[in-house]
C-alpha cells in the first residue's frame, strides 16, 4: 500500500483531533470486512470523523457498516 498519513500531513481541522492509524499486514487471503474489522480496533471516539483516500476510502465505508461514525469523506 502506497499512501500513508503523509497524504494529509498539511491537513488541519479546527476542533478536531486527527489520529492516524496505520496500515495492518493483511493476512493470507483475509477478506476486506476482517480487514477492516481489525484497524476498527484502534478507533475508541464513539462517532468518529473518518478520511479516506484510496483504499483508505475504501476501509473508511467497510469501518462505517460496523461501528457508528459521524461523517465519512
Amino acid at each position: 500500500m502506497g499512501a500513508d498519513e503523509k497524504a494529509f500531513s498539511h491537513l488541519k481541522i479546527d476542533g478536531f483531533n486527527l489520529v492516524f492509524i496505520p496500515w495492518l499486514m493483511p493476512d493470507k487471503n483475509e477478506p476486506i470486512s476482517k480487514y477492516a474489522k481489525r484497524m476498527a480496533i484502534s478507533i475508541t471516539d464513539k462517532e468518529p470523523v473518518l478520511i479516506g483516500l484510496s483504499f483508505g476510502g475504501i476501509m473508511c465505508i467497510e469501518i462505517a457498516r460496523m461501528i457508528p461514525v459521524k461523517k465519512i469523506f
